[in-house]
């Protein structure tokens, strides 16, 4: 069996694509292993923020509450006491008069 002209510049060309397949596999799996290296990466082992953590997990929205707003029945409120109240505007006025009072024994008429 001998091998022809044409035969050894069939097996010629058949290396020479082997060579090109086998570099264009080898820049493949580079980029395969590089777009899985960057698909792991996370808030834990990068500078990405927790918010970009691919399948974190999020919380749902607030159901809507059937109570009202503001202050609930029977909560005790924080008001100043009435009686404090009266005493406050009474120890004002006394204090008024007081200073009127002084004031005008100091006047000259």
């Amino acid at each position: 069996m001998s091998i022809t002209k044409s035969n050894q510049q069939l097996i010629r060309e058949l290396h020479e694509e082997v060579k090109a397949l086998r570099a264009e596999n080898r820049a493949l799996r580079k980029l395969v292993k590089d777009l899985e290296e960057k698909l792991n990466t996370n808030s834990y082992n990068s500078s990405k923020s927790p918010s970009q953590d691919p399948n974190r997990s999020r919380k749902g929205k607030k159901k809507p509450s059937e109570k009202k707003q503001g202050a609930q029945k029977g909560r005790k409120g924080h008001d100043l006491d009435q009686q404090l109240l009266i005493y406050i505007k009474n120890f004002r006025v006394s204090f008024v008069l007081f200073v009127v009072n002084k004031v005008a024994e100091r006047l000259p008429f």
